[in-house]
């Protein structure tokens, strides 16, 4: 799971006590301490005026941290991103660390190709300027993309009564020439299909199914009255679409009769709405999706459809897909579903539909995905949508998108660019000393949970030893092997839409030569210049990449109850995700811990769900993103022992000028906080919300209201501060 993607106090407008600079002054509580920790003299160099600089920009010290913490870290940096830049409906501290990474790499990127470069770089260069190249952009025609449409349909008219013996298996499977997900997953309109590792046999790699990502996303958006005008606004896009390719379609009747009639045109469309409609109503939310082990269910390609549809040959799909590498599958192949309740209910839905109402649906589907492909006067058909959905009319920067793509399809080249030119290797070697820390006191901490008997205890901690973590970057990414992955790819330099769907192609015959194939447990899912980090649950690893280490997650030159806030919160919330094996593991899951577990989820799922966001004029959903909710509860705790613990036996803590008054408690709660650091429209927050997702200022309130420690450190009133509750108000895990 990604950790941004996955990862009600209402705050009181007003700020309340002591001037700026100054913590409240209040009588401290009488707790009891886990031991003082050491401070040291303060640092007077430069560099360390500069970082104790750049944290006082980012706080607001006139808040009350016992209420309005966020506020208090974050204050600084949210007047410094209001308004909220140009493209975006919010901006948080991860899209910061990606615009520092972009102007890194638009530099990297933009230098002379020369010999010296190994094949690899030369592509990944010559790959961006024709992304980056706007004029060749709009000069460019869209024959190749109308090529493809004509490929996939099979020839046939879409704007014509269809046809009644069109061929689903065959259709479904020529269009899945989509990218592939960091997953290994084959986005489609209809299905989702991929090559994972089984869940439950984790060294081997099989055939996945699930239920696919609609175009506007969000179950809701296409169900609910409060989002009608995101509907009407989709539906006009769809039409401009529509038009245009009618127009090319058509091109020759219309020259020669000099008139269009765009009636059929309104009317695709709004079948297309309903059909995605009634998709939605049979899709999953994300609040019946918190248990892979519920969704999990294996089965053979011959008995697919007995268990999913007969309407729907399955064997002949997925047979259709893997011809493209040659590979024979039988009905002895095993698959594995993860929406059986969706494949079950699907062909009803689309046997309500004229074939030319699926194609079509699956072409939009795929020019609305790779829209960033084309000339800015077809992108610019989507600042209506974009206004409706994101509250931005404007585009992403050009660089942005194009290194974003070269991410996704190119990482292990784009990777060795970035840390062969601007990445420390002292930095790896920090960060995987803290990962020892964190680990250390999350081993210590299942060991003292009260909810799982022992027997759980010792297969978390067994899971937990077993953990890989990559971090920084692979080691592997100067092999070899680099030049021979992307041997096959040509740059097409005027086209980038034919160069980018040459790249895809790769992409889909790499994932689907893995079936049968063991797990590479060393292989990276994910791009080293990425400011993101990810757990993957089937093999139990994380990916910490380069890209992420830069300040607030990590700065060598910060104290380190700052770097244990910060890097030490990423590295936790990835450990902490272990407890999702839930029911993965039934050798050392008892029914007894998972009862009690199932108890503490409830606590979780209902004090999010009162969770109030202000500015979206919503509640939180306490289900949909509740397992990324307890990472973020997890973590800070696992961040905060580590830390702890690391003082015991090193005295040497830095200190910062002018951050006298904040000891290395609140100051690595202050990072932890900072991390969090956003700036949001009311669409962006609603839509947020609607999709399932935590608003960074929850991510921030939730786990500090739930964490005793930190109303002791800023001498919070307990029952009277909002974010000092009483103990009985409050949700532990970990």
């Amino acid at each position: 799971m990604r950790l941004e993607a996955l990862m009600v106090i209402v705050v009181a407008t007003g700020v309340r006590g002591s001037s700026p600079g100054i913590i409240r002054d209040r009588e401290r509580p009488d707790f009891e301490d886990d031991g003082e920790i050491e401070i040291q003299d303060v640092c007077q160099t430069d560099t360390c005026a500069a970082e104790a600089q750049s944290i006082l920009s980012m706080m607001d010290r006139s808040a009350d941290p016992c209420n309005n913490f966020f506020r208090y870290a974050c204050g600084g940096w949210i007047n410094r991103y209001d308004p909220i830049p140009e493209g975006r409906g919010s901006f948080d501290q991860f899209d910061e660390v990606e615009r520092r990474t972009t102007a890194i790499l638009t530099e990297l990127l933009g230098e002379p190709i020369n010999q010296q470069d190994r094949d690899a770089i030369k592509k990944v260069k010559a790959y961006y300027r024709s992304c980056i190249d706007e004029r060749l952009l709009d000069e460019a025609d869209l024959s190749g993309l109308w090529s493809w449409i004509e490929n996939v349909t099979g020839g046939m008219i879409l704007f014509g009564d269809g046809r009644d013996d069109l061929d689903l298996e065959t259709f479904l499977a020529k269009s899945k020439i989509r990218k592939v997900d960091i997953w290994g997953r084959i986005s489609s309109p209809i299905i989702n299909l991929g090559v994972h590792a089984d869940d439950k046999n984790v060294d081997v790699h099989k055939i996945t199914i699930d239920q696919p990502s609609l175009a506007m996303s969000p179950k809701p958006f296409y169900l609910l009255e409060q989002f009608a005008s995101a509907r009407a606004a989709y539906k006009n896009l769809l039409e401009d679409l529509l038009l245009l390719h009618a127009l090319w379609t058509y091109r020759d009747t219309i020259m020669k009769q000099n008139t269009f009639n765009g009636h059929r045109i309104k009317e695709m469309a709004n079948e297309i709405l309903h059909l995605e409609s009634d998709l939605a109503e049979i899709i999953s939310p994300n609040s019946e999706r918190q248990s892979y082990s519920d969704m999990y269910d294996k089965m053979t390609l011959g008995d697919a459809a007995q268990k999913l549809s007969s309407q729907f040959d399955w064997y002949k799909y997925i047979q259709k897909v893997f011809m493209k590498v040659n590979t024979t599958l039988t009905t002895e192949t095993e698959i594995i579903s993860y929406s059986s309740k969706y494949f079950s209910a699907l062909p009803e839905v689309l046997e309500r539909y004229n074939a030319s109402v699926i194609q079509t649906y699956v072409v939009m589907y795929n020019i609305l995905d790779n829209m960033n492909l084309l000339p800015k006067r077809y992108r610019d058909l989507t600042s209506d949508y974009r206004k409706i959905t994101a509250g931005s009319t404007e585009e992403s920067p050009r660089a942005d998108v194009c290194i974003s793509l070269a991410e996704k399809g190119m990482p292990r080249p784009l990777g060795a660019l970035y840390v062969n030119n601007a990445f420390s290797e002292d930095s790896k070697e920090e960060v995987i000393e803290i990962q020892k820390q964190v680990m250390s006191a999350l081993k210590e901490k299942i060991m003292e949970v009260t909810w799982a008997d022992n027997v759980t205890k010792l297969g978390l901690q067994k899971m937990l030893a077993g953990v890989t973590a990559h971090i920084g970057y692979p080691d592997n990414i100067n092999d070899d092997s680099l030049d021979d992955e992307f041997r096959e790819l040509k740059i097409a330099g005027a086209n980038f839409f034919e160069t980018q769907f040459h790249l895809y192609d790769i992409e889909l015959r790499r994932m689907l030569h893995k079936i049968g194939e063991p797990v590479d447990r060393e292989e990276w899912f994910a791009a080293a210049t990425e400011a993101n980090a990810y757990y993957h649950h089937q093999e139990n690893r994380m990916i910490i990449p380069a890209g992420i280490l830069h300040a607030p997650f990590f700065n060598p030159n910060l104290p380190m109850s700052m770097k244990f806030g910060g890097i030490g919160t990423v590295i936790g919330w990835m450990l902490n995700s272990l407890i999702e094996s839930t029911g993965k593991r039934p050798n050392w899951w008892t029914p007894a811990s998972i009862d009690e577990l199932q108890k503490i989820k409830s606590c979780f799922a209902t004090l999010y769900d009162s969770f109030h966001h202000e500015k979206a004029g919503m509640n939180l959903d306490g289900i949909a993103n509740l397992m990324s909710n307890m990472n973020d509860n997890g973590t800070l705790r696992h961040a905060f022992h580590a830390y702890v613990e690391w003082a015991k036996n090193n005295n040497d803590e830095l200190v910062l000028p002018g951050l006298e008054d904040l000891d290395p408690k609140k100051l690595l709660f202050i990072a932890n906080t900072q991390v969090w650091c956003e700036v949001e429209n009311d669409v962006a927050a609603r839509n947020r919300i609607a999709k399932g997702y935590t608003p960074k200022l929850f991510r921030a309130h939730g786990p500090i209201r739930n964490f005793e420690e930190f109303g002791k450190v800023f001498q919070c009133t307990q029952g009277s501060d909002n974010l000092f509750p009483d103990t009985s108000d409050t949700c532990v895990s970990f």
